[in-house]
């Protein structure tokens, strides 16, 4: 089976540069098309630090904190209704 997949120029641009990966979703059009949407990657910030939590990350800069934590449902005993 063949599936043609439609990029956007940036995307194209990345790979023909030598980057030999891009990460992304695939959004199906029929079954036999699809457009591939890249994840957009943000440059650190000078200032900034990255900490990797076991159950998440924390970012910490000069006006800002964000904390993102993934925890499992039966890690935390917790059964849903």
């Amino acid at each position: 089976m063949n599936v043609r997949i439609q990029l956007s120029d940036e995307a194209y641009k990345a790979l023909m540069n030598g980057n030999g990966r891009l990460e992304g979703s695939l959004g199906l059009v029929s079954p036999t098309e699809g457009n591939f949407n890249a994840y957009r990657r943000n440059a650190s910030k000078p200032g900034n630090k990255y900490i990797k939590l076991p159950h998440g990350r924390a970012s910490v800069g000069d006006s800002h904190v964000r904390l993102t934590l993934r925890i499992a449902l039966d890690e935390a005993d917790i059964t849903p209704a």
